[in-house]
C-alpha cells in the first residue's frame, strides 16, 4: 500500500466505534494513523481516547475536522444524524466510512453520493456482512451461471431475544426504523449483492412490536443483541420508548424477475438464525454453510465446497469492519476497486423506504412512488 499514512478520525464514542472501527484502524497502523475521536458526550470521547491511546478527543465535530484535517472519517452515530455528519465531513475534505444504513430514504442517499462525486471523495457504507468467504463463493457461482436462472430467494434473520438495550436503536427519531434498519439491512445488502445487484422494483412489508411492549422480567444478553465486546456507555433502556419494529417481514420483487421473501427480528419465539436460500433452475444453495443442491446426470446431488481464505480476523468481534477498513485503505491508495458502490447503496435505501411506507399503508409500494 502507499507509503504515506492516511489520517483517520471517528465520530462517536459508542459501541460500534469502540468495538469495530477503532480496533480495525489500530490493526492497520502501518497504513492509517487514528488521530482523533469525537462525541457530544465529552467524557465518553475522553474515555475512548484513553482506552485506545488516541492522541486527541473532541466534543465538537467542526473543531475536530478543522484541526485534524483527516483523510478518512468514520461516522458511527445514530441513523438520523448520518446525512448531516457525512456531508459535513465530505465538505471538510475527508473520505467517509458511514455505518449502515447511510439513510433510509432514496433521495437523501442520492444527494450524498452526488456530493461525494462533486468533491472527488469516497463514501463507503459499512455493509460488512458481505465479507464472508461463503458469500463471495455464492456470488461467484451465481455470476458463473452455476444456479442457472434465479427466480426466488429467502432471508431468515432472527434473534430470539436480542433487542438492543442500550443507545437509541429503539427510537424512531434517532434510528428511523428497528430490526430491519439495524440487522436486516445487512442481510438484504448481502443477498442483493450476491444476486448481482438487481434493482428492487416493489416491496410489501409488515412490522410488529408486540413482545417488547408486553414482556417483562426476561434477561437480555448483550452479545445476542450485537454488543459482542460489551458497552462502555449506555442510556437507561425503557421499552415504553420503543416506537420501531422488533419484527419485520415482507417480500420484494426485482427487475430481474426474482422474488425475495424475508423475516427479520430482534425478538421472536424462534431460535437464533441467519439463514439464506437462493433458488435457480439449475441448482439452489443455502447459507451460511454453503451447500448446493442440483442434479448430475440422472442423479440428485448435493455439494459442499471446501472454502479457504478471508478468515484472518474471524476470531475478533465485528470482523467485517477489519476487512472493510482494509478494503477502503486499498481503494484510497489505488490498489483496489470499490466493492460497495453508490448504486448498490441507493438500491437498498430505496428498498428500506418502500418497506416502511408499505408497512404504514398496508399495501405494496412500487419504486416509482418514492422517486
Amino acid at each position: 500500500m502507499g507509503t504515506q499514512k492516511l489520517k483517520a478520525a471517528v465520530i462517536s464514542a459508542g459501541m460500534i466505534a469502540n468495538s469495530g472501527h477503532i480496533p480495525a484502524y489500530k490493526a492497520f497502523s502501518q497504513d492509517v494513523s487514528l488521530e482523533a475521536v469525537c462525541d457530544l458526550n465529552a467524557s465518553a470521547a475522553r474515555d475512548t481516547a484513553l482506552r485506545h491511546d488516541i492522541p486527541r478527543w473532541y466534543s465538537d465535530v467542526a473543531a475536530m475536522l478543522e484541526e485534524v484535517h483527516p483523510d478518512l472519517v468514520s461516522v458511527c452515530t445514530p441513523n438520523s444524524t448520518h446525512k448531516g455528519l457525512v456531508a459535513q465531513a465530505l465538505k471538510a475534505g475527508a473520505n467517509v466510512i458511514c455505518e449502515k444504513p447511510l439513510t433510509l430514504h432514496y433521495a437523501d442517499t442520492v444527494e450524498l453520493y452526488a456530493l461525494a462525486e462533486k468533491l472527488g471523495k469516497q463514501l463507503v457504507v459499512c455493509q460488512t456482512s458481505r465479507f464472508q468467504r461463503a458469500y463471495f463463493a455464492a456470488r461467484d457461482y451465481i455470476a458463473d451461471g452455476v444456479l442457472g436462472n434465479i427466480y426466488y430467494a429467502e432471508i431468515d434473520r432472527i434473534r430470539r431475544r436480542g433487542v438492543p438495550s442500550w443507545g437509541t436503536f429503539h427510537r424512531k427519531a434517532a434510528s428511523g426504523g428497528g430490526a430491519l434498519a439495524d440487522i436486516g439491512i445487512h442481510a438484504l445488502d448481502a443477498m442483493l449483492w450476491m444476486l448481482g445487484s438487481p434493482q428492487v422494483s416493489a416491496v410489501s412489508g409488515f412490522t410488529s412490536d408486540r413482545i417488547i411492549h408486553s414482556e417483562r422480567g426476561v434477561i437480555y444478553d448483550l452479545k445476542e443483541s450485537g454488543a459482542f465486546s460489551g458497552v462502555h456507555t449506555a442510556r437507561r433502556f425503557d421499552p415504553a420508548e420503543c416506537d420501531v419494529e422488533e419484527f419485520a417481514s415482507g417480500s420484494l420483487r426485482t427487475d430481474a424477475g426474482i422474488s425475495l421473501n424475508f423475516k427479520v427480528a430482534w425478538a421472536a419465539n424462534l431460535s437464533d438464525r441467519n439463514n439464506m436460500v437462493i433458488l435457480g433452475d439449475k441448482s439452489g444453495l443455502t447459507l451460511p454453510e454453503l451447500k448446493l443442491y442440483g442434479t448430475l446426470g440422472e442423479n440428485q446431488t448435493d455439494f459442499s465446497p471446501r472454502l479457504f481464505g478471508l478468515g484472518e480476523y474471524a476470531d475478533r468481534p465485528f470482523a467485517g469492519h477489519y476487512y472493510l477498513i482494509r478494503h477502503v485503505i486499498g481503494v484510497l491508495n489505488g490498489t483496489e476497486s470499490l466493492m460497495i458502490t453508490p448504486q448498490q447503496v441507493i438500491n437498498t435505501a430505496a428498498t428500506l423506504e418502500m418497506f416502511y411506507r408499505s408497512s404504514e399503508l398496508g399495501r405494496e409500494v412500487r419504486r416509482s412512488e418514492i422517486m
